[in-house]
């Protein structure tokens, strides 16, 4: 009886052994694929081996998605990649951070604490947060208008920063009321005054000269970003991605701006139902309030007609401006 295990034990390892042959034929091709030239990465039909799943947040589907084990030497090392990086916590029975790249036409509404869903392979859903942004530029053209963003964000901040100042000064003189509340005729010629000034300066101000000195730097500006985002975005490399999460990267990985689109699309719906681009906001409102389509429209005729008089009435308006400083 033993010599017959031992016989059996033989063919055991041989058939084994055969197991193993089979499999590096058949499998050695994806293996060297998802490992060597990374070509399953630019396949939307397949997953490569480094991917653990895809994330879908804010209309989108992001399938380069990595395991991340440290989350700061993480970024340390995936920050020269070039991409933009989503760090997600994924809420399962055992919590797991992922590293997810962001591709395509727009950044979207993307920021800590957004939630979304994550897909694993095996097709499973757990609730995902961002928990870590790392910045980088997604497309040229939002890079050309990033001045403009910033432009409007500290236009935004110093008449925020106005308006709390006036409050402020208002509820001071109310508070203690001096001579020049009490003298409100003051007070008006004094804004009034003030207004007509401006009104002129921004009448005596050629349309080419605001052009030039407002639209000139802004132009220059985005021009230079999209330049330095163009260059970043040439250069992005998914090596350091996966270098971070543990792979051997013996060359670059690099991203063509085609496979952007690839790696993040938009979630495929069902045949039925079908998708309707109705807004439904708007059919209720025409079911509540039948009437305010046409508001609407009479108040933007109404607003139309004003503007429409000032501008052609212009020197009446100086005018009547100057008088009420005068008096």
């Amino acid at each position: 009886m033993m010599e017959t295990d031992r016989k059996i034990a033989q063919q055991l390892k041989t058939l084994y052994k055969l197991e193993r042959i089979l499999l590096l034929q058949s499998e050695l091709v994806p293996f060297l694929n998802s490992t060597i030239n990374f070509s399953s990465f630019y396949d939307p039909t397949k997953v490569s081996l480094p991917e653990i799943g895809s994330l879908l947040m804010d209309g989108r589907v992001f399938r380069l998605a990595v395991h991340v084990e440290n989350l700061e030497q993480h970024k340390r090392q995936a920050a020269h990649s070039g991409f933009c990086l989503l760090y997600v916590k994924v809420n399962r029975p055992t919590e797991f951070t992922v590293a997810v790249a962001v591709t395509g036409n727009t950044r979207g509404d993307l920021h800590l604490g957004k939630k979304g869903v994550f897909i694993d392979l095996e097709n499973l859903e757990y609730p995902a947060e961002i928990i870590d942004i790392v910045d980088a530029p997604i497309t040229v053209s939002e890079a050309f208008l990033e001045p403009i963003d910033l432009l409007k964000g500290r236009l935004k901040g110093m008449a925020d920063k106005i308006s709390i100042d006036q409050e402020t000064q208002i509820q001071q003189t109310i508070q203690s009321p001096s001579p020049a509340l009490m003298t409100g005729g003051v007070t008006v010629a004094a804004l009034s005054s003030s207004l007509a000034y401006v009104t002129k300066t921004i009448v005596s101000i050629k349309l080419q000269s605001i052009l030039i000195v407002v639209l000139a730097p802004l132009l220059i500006l985005g021009l230079l970003s999209s330049i330095r985002a163009g260059w970043k975005l040439l250069r992005r490399d998914l090596g350091p991605i996966l270098e971070a999460s543990g792979w051997g990267i013996n060359h670059p990985v690099p991203a063509p701006e085609w496979a952007a689109n690839i790696f993040t699309n938009h979630p495929e719906y069902h045949r039925y139902p079908r998708k309707s681009d109705d807004d439904l906001l708007h059919t209720f409102e025409r079911v509540v309030q039948p009437r305010r389509p046409f508001k609407k429209i009479v108040a933007w005729v109404v607003w139309g007609l004003l503007a429409l008089s000032i501008f052609t009435q212009w020197e009446s308006v100086l005018e009547v401006f100057n008088n009420i400083t005068l008096e």
